[in-house]
């Protein structure tokens, strides 16, 4: 993170998300299992992606992971900046959120 967790959080409630989850430690990411992120268990609403190793836990790459299986997975959002480096800023962040919040209105939408 580029900014402080608790701004992160502040910013995550700006958009309306309370119960977020964040992994920034660089062990737990390594040993993070995808599995908990398919969608058929229904755990996570969406993903933000941000700068993580490149193996984790049960899975290579997550993000490669993730995008070539994308109905496996809830809505996510790889965060990168302006030069589209995968860096988690406040204006980062912010565009994540933004561009996660029309990916889940759009899947609200096409469950109506």
């Amino acid at each position: 993170l580029q900014c402080s967790k608790e701004r992160a959080q502040s910013i995550f409630k700006e958009y309306g998300y309370e119960d977020v989850k964040i992994i920034d430690d660089y062990d737990k990411m390594r040993k993070f299992d995808s599995n908990t992120l398919l969608i058929h268990r229904a755990r996570y609403d969406g993903v933000l992606l941000g700068p993580m190793p490149h193996k984790m836990g049960n899975t290579g790459n997550l993000i490669s992971e993730m995008t070539n299986n994308s109905t496996q997975y809830p809505p996510n959002v790889v965060i990168t900046n302006n030069a589209l480096e995968m860096k988690i800023t406040k204006n980062s962040l912010r565009s994540a959120l933004m561009e996660l919040k029309e990916k889940l209105d759009q899947v609200e939408y096409n469950l109506a």
